[in-house]
Protein backbone atom coordinates (compact mmCIF):
# COMPACT_ATOMS: atom_id res chain seq x y z
CA UNK A 1 0.00 0.00 0.00
CA UNK A 2 3.00 2.56 0.82
CA UNK A 3 4.47 1.48 -2.52
CA UNK A 4 0.90 2.32 -4.34
CA UNK A 5 1.04 6.43 -2.72
CA UNK A 6 4.55 6.95 -3.50
CA UNK A 7 4.09 5.81 -6.96
CA UNK A 8 0.83 7.68 -7.27
CA UNK A 9 2.44 11.00 -6.09
CA UNK A 10 5.59 10.44 -8.11
CA UNK A 11 2.81 10.25 -11.18
CA UNK A 12 1.16 13.75 -9.75
CA UNK A 13 4.68 15.38 -9.44
CA UNK A 14 6.02 14.53 -13.28
CA UNK A 15 2.82 15.44 -14.28
CA UNK A 16 3.10 19.40 -12.83
CA UNK A 17 6.80 19.30 -13.46
CA UNK A 18 5.62 18.81 -17.32
CA UNK A 19 2.63 21.16 -17.10
CA UNK A 20 5.16 23.81 -15.48
CA UNK A 21 7.26 23.48 -18.37
CA UNK A 22 4.69 23.58 -21.31
CA UNK A 23 3.64 26.56 -19.52
CA UNK A 24 6.94 28.40 -19.39
CA UNK A 25 7.84 27.58 -22.85
CA UNK A 26 4.79 28.31 -24.34
CA UNK A 27 5.42 32.42 -24.20
CA UNK A 28 2.27 34.93 -24.71
CA UNK A 29 -0.48 34.49 -27.11
CA UNK A 30 -0.51 36.55 -30.24
CA UNK A 31 -2.98 38.95 -28.58
CA UNK A 32 -0.37 39.81 -25.58
CA UNK A 33 2.01 40.13 -28.44
CA UNK A 34 0.23 42.79 -30.46
CA UNK A 35 -0.97 44.50 -27.51
CA UNK A 36 2.75 44.92 -26.27
CA UNK A 37 3.92 45.88 -29.89
CA UNK A 38 1.47 48.84 -29.77
CA UNK A 39 2.03 49.89 -26.27
CA UNK A 40 6.01 50.02 -27.44
CA UNK A 41 5.28 51.70 -30.55
CA UNK A 42 3.26 54.19 -28.28
CA UNK A 43 6.16 54.96 -26.18
CA UNK A 44 9.03 55.21 -28.95
CA UNK A 45 6.50 57.86 -30.52
CA UNK A 46 5.69 59.88 -27.57
CA UNK A 47 9.67 59.72 -26.10
CA UNK A 48 10.83 61.08 -29.78
CA UNK A 49 8.02 63.77 -29.83
CA UNK A 50 8.71 65.01 -26.21
CA UNK A 51 12.42 64.85 -26.23
CA UNK A 52 12.10 67.11 -29.98
CA UNK A 53 9.74 69.46 -28.79
CA UNK A 54 10.62 69.76 -24.86
CA UNK A 55 14.78 69.37 -25.89
CA UNK A 56 15.36 66.89 -23.41
CA UNK A 57 16.38 63.51 -22.97
CA UNK A 58 14.22 61.09 -21.09
CA UNK A 59 14.44 57.99 -19.30
CA UNK A 60 12.39 55.78 -17.21
CA UNK A 61 9.56 56.58 -19.89
CA UNK A 62 6.53 55.16 -19.08
CA UNK A 63 3.16 55.25 -21.70
CA UNK A 64 -0.07 55.66 -19.30
CA UNK A 65 -3.08 54.65 -20.10
CA UNK A 66 -5.42 55.73 -23.01
CA UNK A 67 -7.79 58.16 -21.52
CA UNK A 68 -9.36 59.86 -24.60
CA UNK A 69 -9.44 58.74 -28.24
CA UNK A 70 -6.09 58.90 -29.52
CA UNK A 71 -4.44 60.86 -26.37
CA UNK A 72 -2.12 58.82 -23.87
CA UNK A 73 -0.63 60.33 -20.68
CA UNK A 74 2.99 59.38 -19.74
CA UNK A 75 5.55 59.87 -17.06
CA UNK A 76 9.56 59.83 -17.39
CA UNK A 77 12.22 61.44 -15.98
CA UNK A 78 14.70 63.66 -17.47
CA UNK A 79 18.36 64.84 -15.98
CA UNK A 80 18.73 68.34 -15.30
CA UNK A 81 20.02 71.11 -12.61
CA UNK A 82 22.48 68.50 -11.04
CA UNK A 83 19.61 65.92 -10.84
CA UNK A 84 16.94 64.18 -11.74
CA UNK A 85 13.31 65.69 -12.46
CA UNK A 86 9.84 63.49 -12.85
CA UNK A 87 8.22 64.39 -16.44
CA UNK A 88 4.46 64.59 -17.02
CA UNK A 89 2.23 64.96 -19.93
CA UNK A 90 -0.54 64.35 -22.81
CA UNK A 91 0.03 63.27 -26.45
CA UNK A 92 -2.04 62.70 -29.25
CA UNK A 93 -1.86 61.03 -31.89
CA UNK A 94 -2.03 62.74 -35.07
CA UNK A 95 -1.52 60.26 -37.81
CA UNK A 96 -4.33 57.61 -39.23
CA UNK A 97 -2.57 54.87 -37.21
CA UNK A 98 -0.14 54.47 -34.17
CA UNK A 99 3.79 54.96 -35.53
CA UNK A 100 6.66 55.64 -33.71
CA UNK A 101 7.48 58.79 -35.42
CA UNK A 102 8.20 62.23 -33.92
CA UNK A 103 6.12 63.63 -36.37
CA UNK A 104 2.77 61.33 -35.79
CA UNK A 105 2.39 63.03 -31.74
CA UNK A 106 1.32 66.34 -30.61
CA UNK A 107 2.72 67.15 -26.97
CA UNK A 108 -0.63 68.94 -25.49
CA UNK A 109 0.63 69.02 -21.65
CA UNK A 110 4.23 68.94 -20.64
CA UNK A 111 4.94 69.59 -17.11
CA UNK A 112 8.78 68.81 -15.84
CA UNK A 113 9.28 69.10 -12.09
CA UNK A 114 6.31 70.38 -11.42
CA UNK A 115 6.80 73.62 -14.26
CA UNK A 116 4.25 73.84 -17.36
CA UNK A 117 6.60 73.66 -20.24
CA UNK A 118 3.74 73.28 -22.69
CA UNK A 119 -0.09 73.33 -21.97
CA UNK A 120 -2.39 74.19 -24.79
CA UNK A 121 -6.19 73.17 -24.75
CA UNK A 122 -6.85 70.10 -25.84
CA UNK A 123 -9.97 71.37 -27.82
CA UNK A 124 -8.15 73.89 -29.28
CA UNK A 125 -5.36 71.07 -30.39
CA UNK A 126 -4.83 70.83 -34.01
CA UNK A 127 -4.88 67.71 -35.12
CA UNK A 128 -3.04 67.46 -38.35
CA UNK A 129 -0.28 65.36 -38.83
CA UNK A 130 2.18 68.55 -40.63
CA UNK A 131 1.50 70.36 -37.26
CA UNK A 132 2.91 66.99 -35.38
CA UNK A 133 6.98 67.56 -33.85
CA UNK A 134 6.29 71.55 -34.17
CA UNK A 135 4.94 73.98 -32.27
CA UNK A 136 1.26 73.97 -31.06
CA UNK A 137 -0.63 76.23 -33.50
CA UNK A 138 -3.67 77.79 -32.95
CA UNK A 139 -5.78 79.71 -35.94
CA UNK A 140 -6.74 83.16 -34.54
CA UNK A 141 -8.16 85.42 -37.23
CA UNK A 142 -5.93 88.53 -37.49
CA UNK A 143 -7.12 92.08 -36.73
CA UNK A 144 -8.73 93.28 -39.56
CA UNK A 145 -8.53 96.97 -39.88
CA UNK A 146 -11.92 98.91 -40.69
CA UNK A 147 -12.42 101.12 -43.38
CA UNK A 148 -12.27 104.83 -41.87
CA UNK A 149 -15.24 106.52 -41.30
CA UNK A 150 -15.68 110.20 -42.37
CA UNK A 151 -18.37 112.76 -41.77
CA UNK A 152 -17.50 114.75 -44.70
CA UNK A 153 -19.69 113.30 -47.96
CA UNK A 154 -17.78 111.14 -50.58
CA UNK A 155 -16.58 113.30 -53.72
CA UNK A 156 -19.60 112.55 -56.18
CA UNK A 157 -18.13 110.76 -59.30
CA UNK A 158 -17.56 112.86 -62.49
CA UNK A 159 -20.21 112.17 -65.23
CA UNK A 160 -19.42 109.12 -67.10
CA UNK A 161 -17.42 107.35 -64.85
CA UNK A 162 -18.59 104.64 -62.51
CA UNK A 163 -19.52 104.86 -59.38
CA UNK A 164 -16.23 103.33 -57.08
CA UNK A 165 -16.83 99.82 -55.33
CA UNK A 166 -17.70 99.68 -51.95
CA UNK A 167 -15.21 98.75 -49.67
CA UNK A 168 -15.01 94.49 -48.83
CA UNK A 169 -13.57 93.27 -45.65
CA UNK A 170 -11.09 91.45 -45.92
CA UNK A 171 -10.26 88.71 -44.09
CA UNK A 172 -6.98 87.27 -43.12
CA UNK A 173 -5.93 84.21 -40.86
CA UNK A 174 -2.05 83.62 -39.25
CA UNK A 175 -1.28 80.37 -38.56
Amino acid sequence: MKQLEWFVSGIVILALAVMGLLYAFSGPGPEVRQAAEEKSRIAEGIRLAVEQRGNMVLTNFVPGAQFKSKQWDFRAEAAGNGRIEPVYGVARLVCERVQPLARCWQIIELERDGRKLISVAREDAVSTAGSAGTPDIRTTPAPVAEPATRSEPAPASAPGEAAPAPATRVSEWQV
